[in-house]
């Protein structure tokens, strides 16, 4: 059975599980991964993890997990450049998503909030 295509004008950000469901593989390249949840976010590239208001209003963190795991030591202040540059890319997909997403559902409950 092939696969349908995305719904005509949705650009689609990720790539489809089906062939692991039907017991294949999937060659995955290494991406940007990024998250968000109310005024909290996250990115990830490669080795590094930018924490997107996590340590109080408007501090960010950034760890090496390759040498900390754990994430106990942030390294913001140290690499500043490599903070901003995961900042601006998360910034920008956040961006992208919200402009062109389905509501997520912290929108919806806003929107009925507000209605109430």
């Amino acid at each position: 059975m092939p696969e349908p295509p995305p719904p005509s004008g949705h650009k689609i950000d990720g790539i489809s599980l089906l062939p692991i469901f039907k017991g294949g593989k999937i060659p995955l390249k290494e991406r940007q991964l990024f998250w968000s949840y109310g005024d909290k976010g996250a990115a990830r590239d490669g080795n590094w993890k930018l924490l997107i208001n996590a340590g109080g209003k408007n501090k960010n963190l950034l760890f090496n997990l390759d040498k900390d795991p754990s994430e106990r030591q942030n390294l913001a202040d140290e690499y500043p450049d490599k903070a901003e540059m995961l900042y601006q890319f998360y910034i920008d997909w956040k961006t992208d998503v919200e402009t062109g997403a389905t509501a997520q559902p912290e929108e919806l409950l806003k929107r009925n909030a507000v209605r109430q």
